[in-house]
């Protein structure tokens, strides 16, 4: 049975599964960067939009908010955002003045994709949508039958795949819309997370996260298993909701209960596991110089290629997620904080604080050249400039 999660009972799950222990066996001590922060402001809000003000937010009597878990799209100096209360917009980068807009009668629940002049995003009723770039016209809707939570991964051939709540993967034609096959999960667990795995794209096949603890590998053309393997060791909270990603021929998983674990992209062979919990994919240096990931204890950590640890040093509570955002680290923490952060110190640049009690990042940042777009859980969007 899958329950969609209140405010409070997010944020209380995610507590709970995030509590286990950091393993200390590092060659370096840990150090708090807190209090090093540089007189200079790395970044600065340009404006701010607050989506629960919408009449619709307003109207509601639960004594909770909606959160937002999707991401918006910045593009071109334009920024497009579904919001949890049944809009998509585009709005100009510069100012967040209105391009377009269009209500879709039900919550935009995912990050939008552009394709050849598409904008292409999914609802909490389950249908998918795609609308011209330019001036938001309809080009089609398809029901798929439940909430179309992953963004869409489309490759070189025009095929669209989505990742549903119910648990299913559907191949789509992204120009019209025509379904072409789909990939149905028998999950037994009785509570799973609210959200999915975008399904990544990797030579003849798609390969996806799932919410009973495995990682399966489907072919592009009619979505056959190739190989599952099990990742999650744990009892509980086992979804594999982090994209994996691709560094070279190794394949990076991860479940929200941990490990981060390396497989065999081809066969799904398990190679290594780390004693790390991580929510988001690691951030690879350039030059095979290692990576470096957040872990639910808050830590920063510098990983070389075998895996020893090059640097640490404590920012928060719990990590969120990393990504590089002009030759720095922008950092989201589970405490509400976004941290820019020296990638090769760990020197502590910036900082800024959402500023509403359990407003934090569950989406990613989109980021392009010195901008970045983020929507908060609290549905508050906002953008930030370097200096």
């Amino acid at each position: 049975m899958k329950k969609n999660l209140t405010l409070l009972f997010v944020f209380s799950l995610l507590s709970l599964v995030l509590l286990s222990s950091l393993s200390c066996s590092s060659l370096t001590s840990i150090s708090s960067i807190k209090g090093e922060q540089e007189k200079k402001r790395y970044f600065r809000s340009l404006w701010t939009k607050n989506f629960d003000d919408h009449p619709k937010a307003l109207e509601q009597d639960t004594g909770h908010f909606m959160v937002a878990f999707q991401s918006p799209l910045l593009l071109d100096q334009v920024v497009f955002v579904g919001t949890s209360y049944n809009e998509m917009m585009a709005l100009n980068a510069k100012d967040g003045r209105e391009v377009w807009k269009v209500n879709e009668a039900t919550a935009i629940v995912n990050t939008p994709t552009i394709h050849q002049e598409l904008l292409i995003y999914g609802t909490a009723e389950g249908r998918l949508i795609a609308r011209q770039v330019q001036t938001g016209a309809l080009r089609y809707a398809v029901d798929l039958g439940d909430a179309v939570e992953s963004s869409a991964a489309i490759d070189k051939e025009g095929r669209l795949y989505v990742h549903l709540r119910n648990h299913k993967v559907i191949a789509l034609d992204a120009l019209s819309g025509k379904i072409l096959w789909n990939y149905a999960r028998s999950i037994t667990h009785k509570t799973t997370l609210q959200q999915v795995s975008t399904p990544l794209l990797y030579k003849g096949s798609i390969i996806v996260g799932c919410a009973d603890g495995f990682v399966v590998s489907l072919t592009k053309e009619e979505g056959v298993v190739q190989w599952e393997r099990q990742v999650s060791q744990a009892t509980k909270f086992v979804d594999v909701d982090m994209t994996p990603v691709l560094k070279g021929d190794l394949l990076y998983v991860a479940s929200v209960a941990g490990p981060l674990t390396i497989l065999n992209p081809d066969s799904g062979v398990i190679l290594r596991r780390f004693d790390y919990k991580v929510y988001r994919a690691p951030h690879f240096l350039a030059a095979d110089a290692g990576m470096i990931i957040g872990t639910d204890e808050g830590e920063l950590l510098h990983l070389d290629r075998y895996g020893a640890v090059v640097k640490r040093a404590k920012l928060s509570s719990s990590m969120l997620n990393i990504s590089e955002w002009a030759d720095a680290l922008f950092v989201a923490t589970r405490d509400g904080e976004l941290y820019t952060v020296d990638s090769k110190e760990f020197k502590l640049l910036d900082q800024f604080h959402f500023g509403t009690k359990n407003s934090l990042l569950f989406g990613v940042p989109s980021i392009s050249g010195k901008s970045v777009a983020l929507l908060s859980s609290r549905n508050r969007l906002y953008l930030f400039k370097t200096n």
